[in-house]
């Protein structure tokens, strides 16, 4: 396992390893994550942890 930081110039889905916990950094919370889609908001960070 380990942790990746994304940051999302603009709104769009992002592939993320099956059972990865999200955090969006940004507002501090819980992102729910379909499948091993992520749907990301325009100029936020989120931490991705395996």
């Amino acid at each position: 396992g380990g942790t990746s930081i994304l940051f999302s110039f603009e709104a769009m889905d992002y592939t993320v390893p099956t059972g990865a916990k999200v955090v969006d950094v940004t507002t501090g919370e819980a992102v729910a994550v379909e499948g091993e889609k992520l749907s990301t908001a325009a100029r936020h960070t989120y931490e991705i942890r395996v």
